[in-house]
């Protein structure tokens, strides 16, 4: 769900420059991740299932199917706790929830009533002195001193521009249309324009999120076999340096816009590869650069609607060669699939993007074959699935 930084007219996270260089976490990440077979995954995946799927047998279908129901308030809690900071305020240590609203300036009773709820799901700890404690799933929120954490997608997926978006959701169900758009008036995108706080914080949710799965891609697909790469709104190149810094033979090319490449720069730098990265400033709907042997698209196509996606493919198309690749790295989601968390993220896909979706193997080889690509293969990792494509 990267936001469509490089396209004309969105141009709003500018004045958030100074922000998103100091806020989006700069973390080192794990090199050639150990990548199980495909059979290893579906099998984790489906015990993994199976025992959720216990968990609820276990007890009355009523009382779990009002645990899930109501989860809008664990949703809400993990947002106050990202945003407050609360894990990075317990640390190694224990405090009462008195203690931690007197640095935070809430209400202490309020304060651990959440806390309390997300201890009832596992995110935080809570002893007999009512004192809480972090947890592995708090871990996740911490973020001075880690390089792992989805603090910035937790405090937007939460806050008050979604939840006005998921309110409206059954707009979705009769139209098919975003959500988003019907509560806000406007495209996600243009709401970042007029609002570049929100704007930073998602791009930090969204290299957090590619933090998690870049070393994955890196290790899973032969990038031996290639001498160059072009990865097209990629951000700070969060992929893309970790790509080259698995394969120093390497060079790359990072498109998007002036005042992300802006923040790339120190980022790129600090893995060591900012020698070996063409930074270029363009959009994917317009032109992409030449002269690459493969191109990089990672969580772009599900943001936009079939009609958008081949503006975009065509620009890579126009830029490859006969037999060139186009990796497209994102979600695959079929129409029997229920492995978590991609059917919720499609879903989200339809309340927060104008025709965004999680594609099937199917729909992009439609979608490919429009533009003059061919499906050759999918590569599943722990994290995302990676689809090659070959210019034809």
């Amino acid at each position: 769900m990267d936001p469509p930084r490089a396209a004309p007219g969105r141009r709003g996270c500018r004045s958030a420059r100074a922000r998103l260089v100091d806020t989006i976490v700069n973390s080192s990440t794990p090199s050639r991740p150990l990548i199980p077979p495909p059979f290893v995954l579906r099998a984790a995946e489906g015990l993994r299932r199976a025992l959720l799927g216990l968990a609820d047998r276990l007890v009355p279908a009523e009382i779990a199917l009002l645990e899930h129901v109501t989860g809008a308030a664990t949703t809400v809690g993990l947002h106050t706790a990202a945003r407050l900071g609360i894990a990075d305020a317990i640390g190694d240590g224990s405090k009462t929830a008195r203690e931690l609203a007197s640095a935070m300036d809430v209400d202490a009773d309020t304060l651990h009533r959440v806390l309390r709820h997300l201890a009832s799901v596992g995110v935080f700890a809570i002893d007999g002195e009512a004192r809480f404690s972090n947890t592995r799933l708090s871990t996740a929120l911490r973020a001075k001193g880690r390089s792992r954490s989805i603090r910035g997608f937790v405090e937007f997926i939460g806050g008050p521009a979604a939840i006005k978006a998921l309110t409206m959701f059954e707009h979705s169900m009769k139209t098919g249309e975003s959500s988003f758009d019907r509560a806000h008036g406007k495209t996600l995108w243009d709401h970042f324009a007029e609002h570049p706080d929100e704007g930073a914080l998602f791009a930090q949710g969204m290299s957090e999120i590619t933090q998690l799965s870049a070393p994955y891609v890196a290790a899973a697909y032969p990038f031996g076999e290639l001498r160059s790469v072009c990865d097209v709104a990629g951000g700070r190149g969060m992929l893309l340096a970790e790509v080259l810094v698995q394969h120093p033979h390497l060079r790359g090319a990072l498109l998007d816009a002036d005042y992300v490449l802006d923040c790339a720069t120190p980022f790129l730098e600090e893995r060591g590869v900012l020698d070996r990265v063409e930074r270029v400033v363009g959009n994917f709907f317009e032109r992409i650069p030449e002269g690459y042997d493969a191109y990089l698209l990672k969580d772009i196509l599900h943001d936009w609607d079939d009609a958008r996606c081949d503006t975009i493919l065509g620009a890579c198309r126009r830029a490859m060669r006969p037999g060139g690749k186009l990796l497209i790295v994102e979600n695959v989601l079929e129409d029997t699939q229920i492995t978590p968390p991609v059917p919720t993220l499609d879903v989200l896909m339809l309340v927060m993007t104008t025709g965004g979706r999680q594609r099937s193997v199917e729909q992009f080889r439609a979608l490919l074959a429009r533009s003059g690509f061919r499906l050759e293969r999918v590569l599943t990792t722990p994290a995302i699935d990676i689809v090659e494509v070959i210019a034809i």
